[in-house]
């Protein structure tokens, strides 16, 4: 293999890292993809009509439930007894130990994880092509469990408190200092008697996230850090490597939006928003559950899209596949936890059943959630935001209050998809309804009830509300204020929508046109008509009434004169 590329075959039914990871490994000159397919059926059909096999075999097989880790068991051991000298390495993020004996067991030559910055893959993929074994774990020497998370702890290692890094404290009470500066400010400002309405609920509003803010702070960053090491003896020389059993610190534009973004879920969300949501029969918990989830997935395509180093000028062609990809992912959790398969909708497979859905929720929600490129640029690469043809720096208030509007969009669609699959393909199941649905929601009559008006509010919106919207350049986002959701609009140039619009959704703006273009004409000749007639009834029949009726007054006081007189 000296002077020839290292043929690698892939195999992940992660689309988004799949594509990516084989773009940067195409990238190295000594590195050729031959193949990349997303099921082991069609790996299987790719593998029988290759000249020559791979030299490395890169698959992934981190299914969710038994039924799936036995068949990608068995297939390992298909593939091992059809090709015996086909290396395969496990590219995974599979956390069980008893699989992964198992998957050894088979002969399998390597195991690293899906975190495993790219230089150190480009190299476990190398060993494992030269015929060597590179295994990121040794398995033998772990106890019986099926969380890694925990195989430290039961090795005889030790929490050791320790004092926090100077950096580490410095963000603390920097970030602490000022929350709390701003807090001062806002109290000052509520105690003012002259406030209206309005600001006494803004400044309510933001004392609330900042307090919220507080709170993030504090549970991410406190004073005493613990690490997870190997106790140390006098001897020892070498520093061990310390594991901090903590989230990282947000250092980064998304990680800050993103936990920002938690915190305002968790305390419980109010629909302000006029629309009814499918969201809405959810019960509180299983509301921020959701949300919860769909944040944790965004969180996991950023890092793959950082693993695979995607270049942001290939963001705008990758766009519709990521939020596939995110929605598919987040339905597909969401189902496994709460969805009795046993009468399954639709014949087939759970793919099969994610593949005949896709496209109505892809034209449906997916497809008109605005600026999903400009979001992940920002992101990702921290470019700039351009907010009403103004270009603002990534760390400005204006691009920050933009992201974030954005990507609460951006979820609050991607949770109403999900929830839209489960109502129209599982609404009536008694688990769902016990598991996720509000009380009051749990009646076939008040499903039915529900279902209808988000029918009949879609088709006002398709065929009326987004047509006004596209005609005025803008975008209706919903967004989290405070705890409640609420909708706001943007601008945004939408000529290339406008020019699609046909039939109804045509005729309402050219309705609009023509109400736009009369309106005045027709307010003008009004004026003149309401001046003509208010003319006429004041002066003219006025006029006259008052002449009768003062002759008619002066005719009975002169016949009571006569008759006094007699």
């Amino acid at each position: 293999m000296s002077d020839r590329a290292i043929l690698i075959f892939l195999l992940d039914a992660d689309l988004v890292f799949l594509e990516g990871l084989a773009a940067v490994l195409n990238t190295e000159d000594d590195l050729e993809i031959v193949a990349k397919t997303e099921t082991p059926e069609q790996a299987g059909n790719q593998l029988a009509t290759l000249t020559n096999l791979p030299d490395v075999f890169v698959l992934d097989i981190n299914f969710t439930t038994d039924k799936n880790a036995a068949s990608g068991i068995e297939f390992c051991r298909e593939l091992k007894q059809t090709y015996p000298n086909l290396p395969l390495l496990l590219l995974t993020t599979l956390t069980k130990a008893e699989v992964l004996r198992r998957l050894r067991n088979l002969g399998i030559e390597g195991y690293t994880h899906k975190r495993t910055p790219l230089e150190g893959l480009i190299n476990i993929l190398k060993q494992v092509a030269r015929g060597e074994t590179y295994w990121e774990l040794n398995l033998d020497s772990l106890p019986e469990t099926d969380n890694f998370e925990l195989l430290k702890l039961e090795t005889g290692q030790q929490l050791l408190p320790s004092s926090p890094p100077r950096w580490l404290t410095r963000q603390r009470e920097t970030g602490l200092a000022e929350i709390e500066r701003n807090l001062r400010q806002i109290e000052a400002t509520l105690k003012k008697n002259n406030l209206s309405t309005f600001d006494w609920l803004f400044w309510t509003g933001l004392r609330r996230e900042l307090k919220t803010a507080q709170w993030i702070v504090k549970q991410l960053l406190p004073v005493e850090v613990v690490f997870i090491g190997e106790e140390k003896t006098p001897e020892s020389k070498e520093e061990d490597d310390l594991t901090p059993v903590l989230n990282p610190l947000p250092t980064k534009i998304s990680e800050t939006l993103l936990q920002t973004t938690l915190g305002k879920i968790q305390f419980g969300l109010i629909n302000s928003s006029g629309y009814t949501l499918e969201i809405d029969i959810l019960n509180g918990e299983k509301k921020r559950e959701l949300l919860y989830l769909i944040v944790q997935e965004f969180q996991e395509v950023l890092n793959q899209l950082e693993f695979v180093q995607l270049k942001s000028e290939d963001l705008p062609e990758r766009r519709s596949l990521l939020l596939r990809e995110l929605w598919q992912t987040c339905l597909t959790k969401w189902m496994s936890k709460y969805v009795s398969f046993a009468d399954f909708p639709v014949s087939g497979s759970v793919v099969d059943f994610l593949i005949k859905e896709a496209p109505l929720v892809e034209r449906m929600r997916l497809n008109k959630i605005p600026q999903v490129t400009a979001l992940f640029a920002y992101l990702l690469y921290e470019q700039p935001l351009e907010i009403d043809r103004v270009s603002y720096r990534p760390e400005s208030p204006e691009a920050q209050a933009r992201a974030e509007m954005l990507f609460h969009n951006l979820i609050l669609v991607v949770a109403n998809a999900v929830m839209q699959v489960i109502l129209n393909q599982f609404g009536e199941q008694e688990i769902v309804k016990t598991s996720l649905y509000e009380s009051q929601y749990r009646s076939s009559r008040e499903i039915a009830r529900f279902r209808n008006e988000l029918s009949w509010q879609y088709r006002q919106i398709y065929y009326f509300q987004e047509p006004k919207a596209i005609f005025e350049s803008r975008y209706e986002l919903l967004v989290l204020r405070g705890n409640q959701i609420k909708i706001t609009s943007v601008y945004a140039p939408r000529k290339a929508d406008l020019d699609q619009l046909k039939g109804i959704r045509s005729s309402v703006t050219i309705a609009l046109e023509l109400r736009d273009a009369i309106a005045p004409r027709f307010r003008s000749l009004f004026g003149v008509v309401g001046q003509g007639v208010v003319y006429i009834l004041t002066q003219v029949i006025g006029r006259g009434i008052g002449l009768i009726g003062r002759g008619f007054l002066q005719g009975i006081g002169k016949s009571v004169e006569s008759k006094r007189d007699q």
